[in-house]
């Protein structure tokens, strides 16, 4: 199964999760992404029904990123969490320990189907010196 395919099917389950509850649910849905190409495909998912909200914006890198107070009270208030995964949002392994019970967390590298590759090495991944001209 495709990255791509694995990862819509993961978000759209989400999605029902908290779509099911009827009217008053959709009203109050609360999801929060961790990174732009995150967040544009949940957003696609959740379309008519709520905005997630970015917690990355601009050039803020997942890698090293802190969060401010405004995230974290986003998400306090999250029913639906998405990330990559533990090792690139780093930044939000302790926050997510303290998320309420009723929210969810989806980390996509645990998508089904989903085949990670291993890093890559040699070629053009290789660490090289540049001659002078």
């Amino acid at each position: 199964m495709a990255w791509g395919t694995a990862f819509f099917r993961l978000v759209a389950i989400a999605a029902v999760l908290f779509l099911s509850g009827g009217a008053n649910a959709q009203a109050r849905l609360k999801g929060v992404a961790t990174i732009k190409p995150v967040h544009s495909i949940a957003a696609a998912v959740m379309e008519g029904v709520a905005e997630p909200r970015l917690l990355l914006e601009g050039a803020a890198s997942p890698h090293s990123y802190a969060l401010k107070p405004s995230d974290a009270q986003a998400l306090s208030e999250a029913d639906v969490v998405i990330r990559v995964s533990e090792n690139l949002e780093v930044f939000l392994n302790k926050a997510l320990e303290t998320l309420p019970e009723k929210a969810r967390i989806v980390t996509l590298e645990n998508a089904p189907g989903l085949n990670l590759l291993p890093v890559r090495g040699g070629a053009a991944f290789e660490a090289h010196e540049h001659g002078d001209a």
